[in-house]
């Protein structure tokens, strides 16, 4: 009796093995439809395909960095006068891949002045101003205008 049930096991036995050998019976049709259904996405919505180029691509985004300079010690100075007229001073650091002329603009509380700055890729330029003249607190506001980069400052204001 013990070699009849034994037979039985050992048949029960090879039934699961079979089935579970077929697992991919299962699988190959789900990965098929999902790797169909990316293809699709890529091929209708090109945002997706531009969104998977750039991640496949590792490539940096270009930019440009706008800031108040700092000295090698403290804080950055940003609320200086000469001669009673207040100095705004701020670096543009390129990361892009050409050199570029950018637009600027800069505001002492109401005095505007606009102009342009050339950057070299990887190099950093320093543009100095002297704007207005504001006994009372002022706002020093400078912005890259192709970029909608915006730096400000509240300054106390020039005594007497």
């Amino acid at each position: 009796m013990t070699g009849t049930r034994n037979a039985r096991d050992h048949d029960q036995v090879e039934q699961d093995v079979g089935r579970g050998a077929r697992w991919y019976q299962r699988v190959l049709p789900v990965t098929t439809l999902v790797v169909a259904a990316f293809a699709l996405a890529a091929l209708a919505v090109p945002g997706f395909r531009d969104q998977v180029a750039l991640s496949a691509s590792h490539r940096t985004e270009p930019y440009v960095e706008l800031a108040f300079p700092r000295p090698a010690v403290g804080a950055p100075v940003v609320c200086a006068t000469s001669t009673g007229t207040p100095r705004v001073e701020f670096l543009v650091t390129s990361h892009l891949e050409d050199t570029e002329e950018l637009a600027y603009r800069v505001s002492v509380g109401r005095v505007k002045e606009r102009g342009t700055v050339t950057v070299e890729p990887g190099e950093t330029a320093q543009v100095t101003r002297f704007l207005g003249r504001s006994e009372r607190p002022y706002v020093v506001t400078v912005r890259l205008r192709s970029t909608d980069q915006e730096l400000r400052a509240h300054c106390p204001g020039t005594a007497r």
